[in-house]
């Protein structure tokens, strides 16, 4: 039973330096053997952070699937702190695919768990999921009390990767909202916190959004120069989610220079990517723009 549980936390390190085949293996041979052996807390955890992987490269509907079955095995095994977990997962998921109502429900039902179990590092996620949930329906404004909850959480805690998340959210809300120097500080300083802590999952995030910060300010080289470098981390990641929204912002950049052309080219890669992954939310901004060309 030990050596499932062990290959589910190799798994996990690799998950968070962002080695998602890595991860992958480790973590199916976990859960294999743990279901042979009967290490039910493995096999749970594993398959949750399996829906992670998927999550993370794009295959939302196996994410789904996969949280599915998690939140099964965290029932049999009366978890309850599991079982909130889950909740916030697919809270997610349901954000992205643009079901809002189901996914405040779920994001709700998570947060009521964990403060039932007092799950202090839970209730900061879910408050930082919350305020995402708010930019994705483009309520930036709303979205930073529930960032700046969260950050007072983590930073209490001392959940340093985690702060820098919610950071970085922050920035991103703050950009959206017109507060567009103060964001781009909250971006810089969360791109230095992750290249301190030695983990390559979020640049691809950070720079994402530091290329947005620089449109919005209309400095389209220093724009163009952090897509670009988001860009090339997604794909090295395989983050195919980030690496359409980053096709997206390219698109907006070639418009802001005039070259409809270019911007049109990399607008429709954009939705073609988003479609196949059923990234709706992400797919709606994206034909917006493309409206525009």
């Amino acid at each position: 039973m030990e050596a499932a549980r062990i290959a589910v936390q190799v798994g996990q390190i690799h998950f968070r330096q962002g080695r998602y085949e890595d991860a992958r293996d480790v973590i199916t041979e976990g859960v294999a053997l743990g279901e042979r052996l009967g290490a039910d807390d493995a096999v749970a955890e594993g398959l949750k952070l399996l829906g992670n992987v998927a999550n993370n490269v794009g295959d939302l509907r196996g994410a789904i699937e996969l949280y599915e079955r998690t939140g099964a095995a965290y029932e049999r095994l009366g978890d309850l702190v599991g079982i909130a977990d889950i909740h916030s997962n697919l809270a997610m998921l349901y954000r992205r695919m643009d079901r809002f109502a189901e996914s405040e429900a779920a994001y709700r039902e998570s947060l009521a768990l964990r403060e039932k179990v007092g799950h202090v590092w839970g209730i900061a996620t879910t408050h930082n999921n919350l305020g995402e949930l708010h930019r994705t329906r483009g309520e930036p404004l709303a979205a930073i009390p529930s960032y700046e909850q969260a950050m007072e959480i983590f930073e209490r805690i001392g959940a340093r990767v985690e702060a820098s998340v919610v950071l970085m959210n922050l920035g991103a809300a703050r950009v959206e909202a017109r507060d567009v120097d103060r964001g781009r500080a909250d971006l810089q300083e969360a791109a230095r916190h992750f290249v301190e802590l030695g983990g390559t999952k979020f640049l691809p995030s950070v720079y994402r959004d530091l290329a947005a910060a620089a449109l919005a300010a209309g400095e389209l080289d220093e724009a163009h120069q952090s897509a670009e470098r988001a860009l090339g981390l997604a794909r090295a990641g395989k983050v195919r989610q980030t690496e359409a929204v980053v096709q997206r912002l390219l698109g907006e950049i070639a418009l802001a220079r005039g070259d409809r052309d270019a911007a049109r080219e990399l607008l429709g890669a954009s939705i073609e990517l988003l479609r196949s992954l059923d990234e709706a939310a992400e797919l709606r901004k994206a034909e917006a723009v493309l409206a525009k060309v």
